[in-house]
């Protein structure tokens, strides 16, 4: 076969097949929303190898979560235990705001469902019994 001849369906080739062609414009993921900060309250309890929120108000399947907080409710949930005089190896009730992540198993051990990250403390006291009572999210 002549060399033009194999030129010719090289260059064939290369038009039905695409090769040297510029990729096709990727597609463009659509984009996640943003992180619903929300206003939560139940008991949290903190202290060696532990951080936990049981929220008011989700089913018992679905506590706690694993807390995390920003610096600024550190710093707000330090001066209101300096202000109560309370150890961190008791639980108390918070009001606070900030973002629930999807379940699983996460949290030290895997022993909690959802990532939780706090980002201001509203209330910070001693628990008491009726804490919940007629609080739905």
């Amino acid at each position: 076969m002549p060399i033009r001849v194999l030129r010719q369906l090289a260059l064939a080739l290369v038009v039905v097949c695409g090769f040297g062609a510029s990729p096709a414009p990727a597609q463009s993921p659509r984009a996640a929303a943003p992180p619903v900060v929300r206003e939560y309250s139940g008991q949290y309890l903190w202290g060696f190898e532990q951080s936990q929120f049981s929220a008011c108000g989700v089913p018992s399947d679905d506590r706690p979560w694993w807390v995390t907080l920003s610096d600024r409710a550190l710093a707000q949930r330090d001066s209101a235990l300096a202000a109560l005089k309370m150890k961190p190896s008791f639980p108390v009730f918070v009001r606070w705001r900030g973002v629930a992540g999807d379940r699983g198993r996460v949290g030290h051990l895997g022993g909690h469902t959802r990532y939780f990250t706090a980002y201001e403390l509203l209330e910070l006291r001693p628990s008491r019994p009726d804490d919940c009572k007629g609080v739905a999210l």
